[in-house]
């Protein structure tokens, strides 16, 4: 992929906190209100950065083929592979359907990786690229140190969940 270590893990950062984001915002607008889907408070969903940076690794065994039509392809099946596993984990977590398989969410997730492969993380890494590693690294142990401890206490609610029935 031609990255370095701390560039996949910014990657992973920025987008788990676009991903974030994007889902809040859909579910503004067809809900009306705020839903956080992620299991944890702060603004990012780990889901979203790790299915970015598994679909750039894919891509980058597939650019010779076009590179529009492979880049949705991918996001279809790499998505929808990774979101019935989240969701496996997740309602096993809990003990119950606290997720739910849409069948338009596979099509929203091609869609996103055609602008991820085309556009967007092309922009990002050059952005990356000319700010200074000390940004970087104060940057990241912020983000994982919080990221660690949120991630940790949603996994003990979720099984907190399981265990009463109620958070």
């Amino acid at each position: 992929m031609g990255y370095q270590f701390y560039e996949l893990l910014l990657l992973f950062s920025i987008y788990s906190i676009i991903g974030w984001m994007i889902g809040v915002c859909g579910s503004a607008l067809t809900k009306g209100i705020y839903v956080n889907h992620g299991i944890c408070k702060g603004p990012y969903c780990p889901s979203y950065g790790l299915g970015a940076l598994v679909i750039l690794f894919a891509m980058s065994y597939l650019t010779q083929y076009n590179v529009p039509l492979t880049a949705f392809l991918a996001g279809l099946l790499i998505g929808t592979i990774l979101e019935i596993v989240v969701m496996g984990c997740v309602n096993g977590l809990c003990g119950g359907k606290l997720l739910a398989f849409r069948w338009y969410h596979p099509l929203l997730m091609g869609a996103g990786s055609v602008i991820l492969v085309c556009h967007l993380n092309t922009v990002l890494t050059a952005i990356i690229r000319s700010i200074s590693p000390w940004i970087h690294f104060a940057f990241l142990i912020l983000f994982w140190l919080y990221f660690a401890s949120q991630f940790i206490e949603g996994i003990s609610k979720m099984m907190l969940f399981k265990k009463r029935g109620t958070i």
